[in-house]
């Protein structure tokens, strides 16, 4: 998971740009709002962009310790919960585009005409629960990074391994200088900059990948690699799946993302296909990250029995100068690329939740901006300090927000539909949304989208004096939902529930691993 893509945060930005505006009323906001998404709804990229935009909004941090988890699980059990994920992840992004509509602006639109409001707060709660946790992995992964810099540079600093102490400059005060720095860079406004870096941090991941797939042929070449239950080698298979099904569940969730990252498709009609490309090259640049660097740090004495490594820079010590040099460079980059994302999820997050509460056209105090600032930094200080494990982490995110926004949320649209495609169900309205005329699609939609808009009542007149955008009469836009029989809807509600069964299987054996562990201790 890697927060959203790019053109979609750009166009909150011009959201947020136009909610800033006192000297316009509601009905001027609403005016441009209206124009806004017209313009960004006129552009256009091919099939390829489409699935190179999937995959590159898939690739996130998680590859940073996904080695390590391919030595604990075992090669055969990690690549079977790589296919089984990867396909039912897949599936469930494929019923969001299927029931999706022209004016769907984001999945919580779409939740919210298709479930109601209710599961829409449950979905901003997961979504908001989902993103400070990948906010929380990466920074928690930003300290480990840089203070794996630090001690290359200083090796008289204390270890990782060695606790928490504060007698001597330490781990826990890598969280609190960062959060520091991190602070006005949250407070910024104008985050085009920002996000012009942040968008070049895929080559720093592909920079990683190389890196891991190096050692992993250097360690095949020199005779290192070993397969079995010795020590120093590498599992082919184990039962301890709980952790890599709960990591590639976090690895593989773009539900929150699709509906941007297609809405652009110039061929709408295979974006089902064009999203499974992008699923199938994200699985393979897992695998090689997974695979290779697993093999690469295996045979080290770091990565062996007594120790914790929480990335597999942890285990790579005393290298050949252009080992050396390769795995400073990878940091140094992954640590500028976590470093710029840090204010873009901080600022995802922001709006998410306080959209919900001030609406998407109505001005934000900055007393509440700064606090939520304060709080978001805050907790991820607190976790670098009580030295939380990525791995955890990232396992608790991916199993518990993402069982709702994996599962839950995409298989209730299947429920609500019981089973029936969507090429199946008569809608009351004559006009088919997705051939629309562009102002068309506005109009048919406008009412559904109205809360997200912050639009109330008699705040926008029947017809609107800027747009000059006719309105609909109430509940004239409405779908009429009447379902023909299809031999195959039973079968598809049975193959969806039994992977609800799995979602719900994983999160409860994830919550139930980590209580074990904290009475454990």
């Amino acid at each position: 998971m890697n927060v959203l893509s790019r053109s979609e945060i750009e166009e909150r930005l011009e959201v947020d740009s136009i909610r800033d505006k006192p000297a316009l009323s509601f009905q001027e906001k609403l005016s441009i709002f209206t124009n806004l998404q017209s313009s960004f709804a006129l552009r256009t990229q091919s099939s390829l962009t489409t699935a190179f935009t999937v995959t590159n909004s898939m690739i996130g941090t998680s590859i940073l310790i996904m080695p390590l988890n391919f030595i604990q699980s075992g090669v055969i059990t990690s690549i079977i919960a790589l296919l089984v994920v990867g396909f039912l992840s897949f599936k469930t992004s494929g019923i969001i585009i299927h029931y999706s509509k022209r004016g769907d602006y984001d999945f919580s639109s779409q939740i919210n005409r298709i479930l109601g409001k209710r599961m829409r707060v449950v979905y901003i709660a997961a979504c908001t629960f989902l993103l400070v946790g990948v906010g929380l992995t990466y920074f928690i992964l930003m300290c480990n990074v840089f203070y794996s810099i630090l001690s290359l540079i200083f090796p008289d600093l204390p270890s990782k391994e060695d606790g928490i102490t504060f007698k001597t400059f330490s781990y826990p005060y890598t969280g609190v200088l960062l959060g520091i720095v991190g602070l006005p860079l949250f407070a910024m406004k104008n985050l085009k900059f920002i996000l012009k870096i942040t968008s070049l941090g895929v080559y720093a991941l592909f920079f990683y990948m190389f890196f891991c797939m190096y050692i992993g042929i250097a360690a095949i070449v020199n005779g290192q690699v070993k397969f079995g239950n010795a020590e120093g080698a590498v599992k082919w298979y184990s039962f301890d799946f709980v952790t890599i099904l709960a990591v590639f569940g976090l690895s593989f969730e773009i539900q929150h993302g699709i509906l941007p990252m297609v809405k652009y498709n110039v061929h709408q009609d295979k974006n089902t296909r064009d999203v499974g490309f992008g699923f199938i090259l994200g699985g393979i640049i897992y695998f090689l990250v997974g695979f290779f660097g697993a093999i690469g740090v295996s045979w080290r004495p770091l990565c062996g029995p007594g120790h914790d490594p929480e990335t597999i820079m942890d285990c790579i010590t005393n290298e050949d100068k252009f080992t050396q040099y390769y795995a400073v460079a990878s940091e140094a980059f992954i640590f500028i690329h976590l470093l710029t994302i840090q204010p873009i999820v901080c600022y995802i997050t922001r709006s998410q939740v306080l959209n919900y509460f001030y609406g998407e056209l109505n001005k934000i105090p900055t007393a509440v901006t700064h606090l939520f600032n304060i709080v978001f930094v805050a907790i991820m200080v607190a976790c670098v300090v009580v030295d939380l494990h990525p791995t955890t982490a990232v396992s608790i995110v991916g199993s518990v927000g993402g069982f709702v926004v994996v599962y839950l949320a995409p298989i209730a649209i299947v429920f609500k539909y019981k089973g029936v495609p969507n090429k199946s169900i008569v809608s009351g309205s004559s006009i088919d949304p997705l051939k629309a005329p562009l102002k068309d699609q506005i109009v048919m939609t406008f009412e559904e989208h109205s809360q997200d808009l912050g639009v109330m009542g008699s705040e926008v007149d029947k017809e609107h004096p800027k747009s000059g955008i006719q309105l609909p009469e109430k509940n004239q836009t409405r779908s009429v939902i009447k379902s023909k029989k299809c031999w195959y809807c039973k079968p598809r509600l049975i193959f969806y529930a039994i992977v609800l069964a799995f979602g719900t299987a994983v999160m409860l054996l994830v919550l139930e691993n980590l209580i074990y562990g904290i009475f454990k201790k």
